[in-house]
């Protein structure tokens, strides 16, 4: 899903907010989030490719690809379909493709090879390995760690507030370089921070400690990163792309062509970023780094660098690793990429899913008598680690909405809603998930298709589940009856600003509140909370890094505020009852 995006009021808004927009997509792409779903321990090569196939046909057009591969009882597995490019050959197990936040994994580690070797401890300052100047001595960054530079804990924003100045739309963070980087954080404020303390994704953060390491090291990025990991595990089809002359001549002719809604993307070069997401890698490079983890050939010091970077440092968050009971997992995404990794050390299995397309053309398509199965729908997709509950909701006119009650909540909005002959087929595009099931005795029986098709089963219920409740109750503070409708503005609050709305809706005895950007997306934005008490209105999106201060006007029928995404723009909203077109 494309990103809402600010403006700006200086000279050359136009220009300038095209280029924004580029860059604002980049609050999801090095890191993908939402419901996610494993390939299964143990597939056979014929159900890998059957998985590999069918995601090709349903999610990826003809010059499109996807590799998968998994290690399982000490033995490897590998499927494809689709292909490198247009005119490109078939993808394989050893195909490249750009692998975004998965390079935060090997950053984590790097952080912890230094610890091991004296050279850093987890609660030094930033400033403490920083040049001298960079930082004052009563910055407010001085009591930012490396540990939560890497654990997502430092409260830094998730990108600076200036990376859209002198950025390419086609090659978004080719221009910051560690310069900018550092004139950035010499002008930081308290006031910059965002939640310092808790969980907040920030490639900022890894981004800077990508830097950090190779200052401590006296070398590049990617030098340290050959160095001290690729080049000791023989990861040969392995390098970090951090500018237009980083990748390496001979394996140029391997490299798969990106994709966004079925064109082809220009690759990226991460630059001060590097250390966030700029790996290029194989699925047969990416098992050999899993395989590593228990492997008595692997180093010493990797061995140990591997077991401190595991360690849960805060909650299910450790070095670069996002933990799940005994697995370790990252996704990631560029401009034109998808990736996954999952290692198990204890079970010693692996799961890959590289792809060189990152988004689809979205259509919406309702079609059918929903009338059977308006309501809600409650039940359990048994995804091997765990048992995720799911509650759908669909309404009279066919939008299914899909809440995963255990991963935040957040509403995941169906594209195309079909119900004929009792057969209901859903589509989520944004998670790229399907649910096709049949109504039979008050029940929805049937199968989600993510990755792997799973078995799902649910149940309808005759009013929103407490577990539903639970999670609006803690989005939705105050009374929103009175807001209750649509309210349109530009962003900007000039005539080439951003179209966007804002939909209050009832759900049962409690509301919800989506943000619509029609012209970036036709599916909506859901936001993380609201809060609205006497006039003043507050919507916070963190699935875009976006805020929106206002005061409510109900006599004129406005609402009035700042719309806060890296900068601050003027957002002006009146009401309507109907639907903007």
């Amino acid at each position: 899903m494309s990103i809402l995006t600010g403006s700006n009021i200086n000279s050359g808004y136009k220009e300038h907010q095209i280029v924004k927009r580029a860059i604002v997509k980049i609050l999801f792409v090095l890191g993908v989030f939402g419901l996610q779903l494993q390939i299964a321990h143990g597939a056979t090569l014929e159900e890998l490719r059957q998985q590999a196939q069918h995601w090709h046909q349903k999610f990826q057009k003809p010059s499109e690809g996807i590799s998968l591969g998994e290690i399982s009882k000490s033995e490897r597995v590998y499927a494809s379909a689709g292909k490198e490019s247009k005119n490109g050959d078939a993808v394989d197990e050893h195909s490249l493709y750009e692998v975004g936040s998965i390079t935060k994994v090997f950053t984590g580690i790097l952080l912890a090879d230094a610890v091991l070797q004296g050279k850093a401890e987890l609660t030094d300052s930033i400033a403490k390995h920083l040049p001298k100047g960079v930082i004052s001595a009563d910055s407010p960054l001085q009591q930012v760690t490396l540990l939560q530079l890497s654990t997502h804990t430092s409260g830094l924003p998730r990108l600076p507030s200036d990376l859209s100045n002198g950025a390419s739309d086609k090659d978004p963070y080719a221009h910051y370089s560690r310069e900018h980087l550092f004139r950035y954080l010499s002008q930081f404020t308290q006031e910059d921070f965002e939640s310092p303390g808790e969980f907040s994704y920030s490639n900022l953060g890894v981004g800077l400690l990508g830097e950090i390491l190779a200052i401590i090291n006296d070398t590049s990025y990617e030098e340290l990163i050959d160095s001290r990991i690729l080049k000791p595990l023989n990861m040969t089809s392995t390098w970090v792309q951090k500018s237009a002359s980083s990748q390496p001549e001979h394996l140029k002719g391997r490299m798969t062509k990106g994709h966004f809604n079925g064109d082809e993307t220009p690759y990226w070069r991460l630059n001060a970023f590097s250390g966030a997401g700029a790996m290029v890698s194989s699925v047969d490079d990416l098992l050999s780094f899993a395989e590593a983890h228990w492997s008595n050939d692997t180093p010493k010091y990797l061995q140990e660098a591997f077991a401190l970077a595991m360690q849960s440092h805060t909650d299910t968050v450790g070095l670069g690793w996002f933990i799940d009971d005994k697995s370790f997992n990252h996704t990631g995404g560029t401009g034109g990429y998808r990736a996954s990794l999952i290692i198990n050390p204890a079970e010693k299995t692996a799961q890959v899913n590289l792809q060189n397309s990152s988004g689809e053309e979205t259509e919406v398509v309702r079609k059918g008598d929903f009338s059977k199965i308006v309501g809600f729908w409650s039940g359990e997709l048994d995804i091997g680690t765990q048992k995720l509950r799911l509650v759908l909701y669909v309404n009279d006119a066919g939008n299914a909405t899909v809440y995963s009650i255990d991963q935040g909540g957040l509403p995941i909005p169906s594209s195309e809603t079909t119900f004929e002959n009792n057969k209901l087929t859903v589509k989520y595009p944004s998670i790229r998930g399907q649910y096709e099931a049949t109504l039979k005795d008050g029940k929805l029986t049937g199968s989600w298709s993510q990755r792997n098709s799973i078995k799902l089963e649910m149940t309808h219920a005759s009013e929103m589940p407490n577990t539903l409740k639970n999670v609006f109750n803690q989005v939705y503070q105050g009374n929103l009856e009175p807001i209750i409708g649509f309210w349109q503005g530009k962003i900007g609050n000039t005539k080439d600003g951003l179209f966007v709305y804002m939909e209050v809706s009832k759900v049962a005895d409690t509301h919800e509140v989506t943000i619509w950007s029609p012209t970036q997306s036709p599916l909506p934005i859901a936001v993380t909370k609201v809060n609205f008490e006497e006039n003043k209105l507050a919507v916070e999106s963190k699935r875009v890094n976006g805020f929106f201060n206002a005061t409510v006007n109900l006599d004129k029928k406005q609402i009035k505020g700042i719309w806060t995404q890296g900068d601050d723009s003027p957002l002006t909203l009146t009401w309507s009852s109907q639907r903007p077109k």
